[in-house]
């Protein structure tokens, strides 16, 4: 038999894996079951989203809606996609420590922020204000993350020194511990202050005409911070998934090379 691919955990834990992994799908049923009832809930609001305006004044907000809706979906979809695809990296990769109670929470608090969010984009003031709180919660469960995974590094290379697994961690490492992660979302939550502040003066300006194309420019900058944020991660996530399916490669091929002659 050759080398397995992946490092078996810690079995004195592998419960407490079962249950993250059982605890994941509960708050990815969390994110849908708040959405849907947050669309119901503006069942009307939700549908003007998908019908087109019969004036060309009211266009641009309806454009503004529809792409905050998808950009909200992709989101979503993503967050449910990556956090699947990383936690089997860890379970692959790593040895996993003991796991805190504040990665369960930070799990649903995510889970619930997402699913409100549905609830709240018809509404661009509520809605900037809220997505700064989200992202101020989301520097949090990043940093957790990368405690979480500067302890699981430092028992996984104690447990196992070996070289075979190195060029897989030190691409997990660089995403994880030295990648500007929380500079990123840091950007984000100035931006989408600011977002905040152009909405809250549109709302309060007693000036159609200027209050709509405020109004309209807080969307903007919104999807585009959202946007940007996103694929500057899929960017980073792109490099370090190419790095370790290399290192899946490599290791695949060493293990079928025959063993060399016995010495002696």
């Amino acid at each position: 038999m050759g080398t397995p691919l992946r490092i078996e955990p810690n079995r004195k834990i592998e419960a407490q894996i079962n249950s993250v992994l059982t605890l994941k799908n509960y708050a990815y049923a969390m994110i849908v079951g708040i959405a849907s009832i947050s669309i119901a809930l503006n069942r009307d609001a939700f549908l003007s989203i998908w019908t087109v305006p019969k004036t060309s004044a009211e266009l641009p907000l309806f454009v503004c809606h529809l792409l905050l809706f998808l950009v909200l979906l992709g989101l979503t979809l993503g967050f449910i996609g990556t956090t699947a695809h990383e936690l089997n990296l860890w379970i692959e990769w790593l040895y996993v420590p003991f796991v805190r109670y504040q990665v369960f929470i930070a799990m649903f608090g995510l889970a619930i922020g997402l699913g409100l969010m549905f609830l709240l984009l018809y509404n661009i003031v509520i809605f900037t204000l809220y997505y700064s709180c989200f992202l101020l919660i989301n520097l949090w469960t990043n940093w957790l993350s990368n405690d979480h995974f500067r302890r699981s590094l430092a028992l996984t290379e104690a447990k196992d020194p070996s070289a075979k697994n190195e060029r897989a961690l030190q691409a997990m490492k660089y995403y994880w511990l030295e990648r500007p992660q929380l500079a990123r979302v840091g950007v984000m939550l100035v931006i989408s202050l600011g977002a905040f502040v152009i909405a809250l003066i549109g709302r309060q300006s007693t000036d159609a005409s200027r209050k709509g194309l405020l109004e309209i420019a807080a969307y903007v900058v919104l999807i585009l911070d959202i946007s940007i944020g996103e694929v500057v991660m899929f960017r980073w996530r792109k490099v370090r998934d190419k790095v370790i399916e290399e290192s899946r490669d490599e290791i695949a091929i060493v293990s079928l090379l025959p063993e060399g002659p016995a010495q002696g």
